[in-house]
């Protein structure tokens, strides 16, 4: 009987085909390669673009099949390059000098939550939100070996156009240690190509504010090749713009009609001719300029806090917001398109005279202060019950068009930034602008929003939803958010029944101003 089961299970074997001998007729010629090496490269870029990050790893392994499609194929995976913890040692140790002439955008992500197991066995003696922890998770002890090896092939990407490097926070409510180190942040960009005109630097609030490292200087230094730049860092001031070195604007008239008063000091002596201020970075092909303000937007701690700061080096800082509209005033950038800071407001912190506040309705605003409209744009957004990585937003944009997104917070702020950076089904990151050229009009990039279709999906969500534009309360709390009558941002103002005389004063106060959303 086993005998008999042993032929029946070698029969049905050699029934199945090995891979490794699937071979066409003799004679006949596969139909895929009587493709040009033109066309065939144009299928495989589209097919790598179109693959998610999960699956990158089986569309390198369908170039194993045949060694004609591995040649033509390899340039393309190293077109675009993804790094992650991970990955990022594997590169290093089997790139080549040939791989390198095909980089076309270089992303890198770095997750502190990779060790997070480890790490939490770490003691925490300062507590879980403070901003002295300058113990680095187990996975960043070889990370900065790593970064600094990338940053010597750096110079010789001749092609490179996009650098993007970030630090990934799922939820960027978990406050943690900082352990990004400025110095390995600086060499990276100081050893940016000429080619490079596109960078995005997000630390997600996990950078350390090193005191001997000053990286606006280095940015300064790369700013007037850029096309397009976001940054989200620790530290910013208006050493990013102005200093030594730089190729400047003169300033002129409208750098004082921008710039907001100072508070007077009567012990303060007006400078020497010699000794005013340093003049502007002068970038006429910047294109767009994206800050972000804030590095926590935790519920549970004080946001101020958790603030991008000034740098420290600093004497006297001017607001990175101030020296923007400076700039601006000033001609540095001649050729911008999209002059934003955004920051994040938090309503509990202004309801302090509110008896008991139903705190669960209160919607965070992130706010965007356009500096070329010079208008600021509210835009609520709220954690849906049942769904801890994913948000809910919704507001009416510049031209009074209603947006709403529901999924992570990447996606949120894509939608809020209006894609001027954009993720890649490949997980590539790069400047919105650059999709729209002729760099990518043959590589049939797909797009990875990250956003849920909130009433499609699941109609529990949808009926969840419902309650976050009528609130579970009492018939007179409503929600306003707008402008006041001298442009004071209204940020959260809760009205009662009993409460019409307040009511009925914020009303006119709105009114004065321009009500962007409003919500009853």
């Amino acid at each position: 009987m086993a005998r008999t089961s042993s032929r029946i299970r070698a029969r049905n074997e050699a029934a199945i085909p090995s891979p490794h001998i699937l071979q066409p007729p003799q004679g006949v010629t596969c139909h895929i390669d009587k493709l040009s090496p033109e066309i065939l490269t144009n299928v495989l870029q589209r097919v790598r673009n179109s693959w998610a990050k999960s699956e990158a790893n089986d569309f390198a392994g369908i170039l194993t099949v045949r060694h004609r499609w591995h040649e033509i194929a390899k340039p393309i995976l190293c077109t675009d390059i993804v790094l992650t913890n991970t990955t990022l040692p594997l590169f290093l140790a089997r790139i080549t000098a040939r791989d390198i002439n095909s980089i076309r955008s270089l992303t890198i992500i770095i997750s502190p939550l990779a060790g997070e197991k480890e790490a939490a066995k770490i003691p925490q003696p300062h507590g879980p939100t403070s901003r002295d922890w300058r113990r680095p998770p187990p996975l960043t002890n070889g990370i900065w070996r790593h970064l600094r090896r990338m940053a010597k092939w750096l110079p010789i990407m001749e092609r490179l156009a996009s650098f993007s490097f970030r630090v990934q926070q799922p939820d960027p409510r978990r406050c943690s240690e900082r352990w990004l180190k400025d110095k390995v942040l600086k060499l990276l960009l100081k050893n940016l190509p000429l080619s490079c005109t596109g960078i995005e630097l997000d630390t997600a609030g996990f950078g350390d504010d090193d005191q001997k490292v000053h990286l606006c200087d280095t940015l300064r230094d790369i700013m007037p090749r850029m096309k397009n730049a976001r940054l989200h860092l620790d530290t910013l001031c208006e050493h990013m713009l102005k200093g030594k070195g730089s190729a400047a604007a003169e300033p002129v008239a409208a750098e004082l009609a921008l710039a907001e008063p100072a508070a007077e000091d009567p012990q303060r002596e007006e400078p020497a001719l010699a000794e005013q201020p340093k003049r502007y970075v002068h970038a006429p092909d910047l294109e767009t300029l994206i800050l972000h303000m804030n590095i926590c937007i935790s519920d549970s701690v004080n946001a101020a806090d958790f603030k991008t700061s000034t740098c420290n080096m600093t004497p006297q800082p001017q607001s990175i917001r101030n020296a923007l509209r400076s700039a601006f005033g000033a001609q540095a950038f001649p050729n911008v398109t999209r002059l934003s800071v955004f920051k994040i407001e938090i309503p509990i912190d202004r309801l302090d005279a509110m008896d008991n506040p139903p705190c669960d309705f209160l919607w965070t605003c992130l706010i965007e202060n356009d500096l070329l409209g010079q208008y600021k744009i509210i835009m609520p957004y709220l954690r849906v019950e049942g769904y801890p990585d994913a948000d809910f937003l919704r507001y009416r944009d510049a031209k009074g068009e209603a947006r709403s997104a529901f999924g992570n917070w990447e996606a949120l702020t894509s939608l809020a930034e209006d894609n001027a950076w954009v993720t890649t089904a490949s997980g590539s990151r790069l400047p919105g602008t650059f999709l729209e050229s002729s760099w990518a009009e043959d590589k049939g990039y797909e797009m990875d929003d990250g956003t849920v279709d909130l009433f499609d999906q699941e109609p529990a969500l949808a009926q969840r939803t419902r309650h976050l534009t009528t609130p579970n309360q009492p018939s007179g709390l409503k929600y306003y958010y707008g402008y006041g009558d001298v442009g004071e941002l209204v940020r959260c103002v809760m009205v009662r029944d009993t409460m019409m005389q307040s009511e009925e004063v914020f009303e006119e106060r709105a009114c004065k101003g321009k009500l962007w959303y409003w919500l009853e």
